[in-house]
């Protein structure tokens, strides 16, 4: 994922997928509320506060290759049109 760009909702649940987490046990990894990670979900569009977008791209710098790169697959196939891209 690029640096520069915003997470939205629909990275975020790439990435809970790509670490093969239900949505509270991602909540629990993040320390947000459940609710959070199901309105991420549910609103795919939305954007994170920017300190649980620090947190993200905390866990994303932290996961090991394998994992890294089924979340940039299911990121890449959730929304092709911006990932490797840089485009916000």
């Amino acid at each position: 994922m690029d640096p520069a760009r915003e997470w939205t909702g629909r990275d975020a649940t790439a990435l809970r997928k790509a670490l093969r987490l239900t949505t509270e046990a991602f909540a629990t990894r993040l320390g947000v509320a459940t609710r959070t990670v199901a309105n991420w979900s549910a609103s795919p569009d939305m954007v994170p506060r920017t300190g649980v977008q620090d947190m993200l791209d905390d866990l994303v710098e932290q996961l090991p290759q394998s994992v890294r790169s089924r979340f940039e697959g299911l990121a890449g196939e959730q929304n092709p049109s911006q990932h490797g891209h840089g485009q916000a």
